[in-house]
């Protein structure tokens, strides 16, 4: 059986190394080091060398990162090294040398490539306000947890259609589905509501998911990391991926760059809940702007008090029939 390796055991061999005096430490089973400096600090992954690049001057810098080959030899052979001595990027780095073992990949090139992909995260500066990440995490989270079985579906079809800046954060085959995340755990709920048009049905039955996440450093759920299990999701298709990441960066989030680490959160009413939006559940619509042209409703705040009738039975994970067929119950059972 293959040995799985992840972050954590790239770690374990840093931390190997550090406790014996910043040797080298052999990670995995295909000629791979690592190394944990005492006198400065660095971290040195080793990747053996591709036949014809020992005598070549190969060599990648960027932010956070220096690729290179040793100029003498590291155990008994000259290798490429990957140099890390800033601690922001030390669990990219882990992240990145956990699949350079699992692949078994050598060669400098080969390794400076790798990194080379990351290059919005090495080079980028993140634009995600707090506001932003919260609300990103809400959609991500439905799309995750509630809409599971049919995640590939949804990426494959573009229906989760936030990001584009629709009114509507997710548009299924039969129903629209509009998220809205607060970080408060006040009650009665509030939510924001950005436009008009958010909470107007266009011809489809509309849902409305509710979800607190409240920021903690120490909460059990982070954007980074839920942005990771969705990729794992989606790692047999290279376009899966490469739609998914671009829509992450079209709402300022930088794959793998430090800073997404930081926002955590605690999901102190669960999973979230979902409710018909229709009836007496509170919202403006594009009928209520004002008849005065000079005067714009340009957003708004609602707050789920007294639409228990309209809440959903329903727990995560579920389809879309299931949803559509809650709502035709509340529906008719007014």
């Amino acid at each position: 059986m293959t040995e799985a390796y992840t972050t954590d055991s790239v770690e374990g061999y840093f931390a190997y190394s550090h406790e014996n005096g910043g040797d080298y430490a052999r990670a995995g089973s295909c000629g791979h080091f690592v190394q944990w400096r005492l006198d400065d600090a660095a971290r040195l992954l080793f990747v053996p060398l591709a036949e014809g690049e020992e005598e070549t001057e190969i060599r990648w810098e960027s932010r956070g990162i220096d690729c290179y080959i040793s100029s003498s030899q590291v155990v008994d052979s000259r290798m490429c090294v990957v140099k890390c001595t800033n601690p922001d990027y030390h669990s990219v780095v882990n992240r990145i040398a956990a699949s350079i073992l699992q692949s078994g990949l050598i060669g400098a090139r080969a390794t400076i490539e790798l990194f080379r992909r990351e290059r919005s995260f090495w080079a980028g500066v993140p634009t995600l306000s707090p506001e932003k990440a919260v609300g990103l995490f809400g959609e991500l989270y439905f799309l995750w947890k509630w809409l599971h079985p049919v995640l590939c579906k949804v990426m494959d079809d573009d229906q989760w259609t936030g990001p584009n800046d629709a009114d509507k954060d997710f548009n299924l085959d039969t129903l629209q589905v509009e998220v809205k995340t607060t970080m408060s755990t006040a009650s009665p709920r509030v939510h924001q509501i950005s436009k008009l048009h958010q909470l107007q049905d266009d011809g489809r039955p509309l849902v409305l998911f509710s979800l607190i996440a409240h920021p903690d450093p120490g909460g059990q759920w982070s954007l980074s990391a839920l942005v990771q299990l969705i990729l794992d999701e989606l790692k047999d298709s290279p376009q899966r991926i490469d739609a998914f990441v671009d829509r992450l960066k079209s709402v300022g989030y930088i794959l793998h760059h430090p800073a997404m680490d930081e926002y955590r959160y605690a999901l102190h009413a669960g999973d979230g809940e979902l409710y018909a939006v229709f009836g007496e559940f509170p919202r403006l619509t594009s009928t209520d702007d004002a008849a005065d042209d000079r005067v714009h409703i340009e957003s708004y705040a609602i707050t789920l008090s007294g639409v228990a009738d309209l809440r959903m039975s329903l727990g995560a994970p579920t389809t879309e029939l299931a949803i559509l067929s809650e709502y035709r119950r509340i529906a008719l059972n007014p």
